[in-house]
């Protein structure tokens, strides 16, 4: 019976985030700069202020430099020897997308060579934003 219970509730929590995800989907339209990397669920109880904080905390404790942060969006910059970026944090009560306009840099001149996300960055953004939510951490 137990077993039963368990089962049932994690089919309850894959229901939850596809109607959240599918839901959600049209708030991409927020997005700044760059291109969507991935979209992380904003679990119920937490508000505009909140996600606004974690969101902000989680890419400060990285290392970037938060260049904006409104109601609607936090936006971060990270330069790296030859890689920069900028993070886009677009987020309602219900989602966050991360977006990202990444670029190979040279290191001598710091111009810009070629774009290039930096998706090992990303990656550990979207992972903090799930720890931070107490959500299941993707790999």
């Amino acid at each position: 019976m137990k077993t039963l219970s368990l089962v049932f509730r994690h089919i309850l929590g894959i229901a939850a985030f596809v109607m959240l995800f599918t839901a959600s989907s049209t708030r991409a339209a927020n997005i700044t700069a760059g291109e969507v990397y991935a979209t992380v669920p904003v679990p119920a109880g937490f508000k505009g202020a909140d996600v606004q904080q974690i969101a902000s905390d989680v890419v400060a404790k990285r290392g970037w430099e938060i260049k904006s942060a409104t109601d609607k969006q936090v936006v971060a910059y990270y330069k790296h020897h030859r890689n920069e970026a900028t993070v886009t944090l677009a987020y309602d009560d219900k989602l966050i997308t991360i977006s990202c306009e990444g670029y190979v840099i040279d290191r001598d001149t710091g111009a810009r060579k070629e774009p290039k996300q930096p998706k090992s960055w990303l990656k550990y953004i979207r992972q903090d934003l799930e720890k931070a939510f107490g959500l299941p951490v993707t790999k």
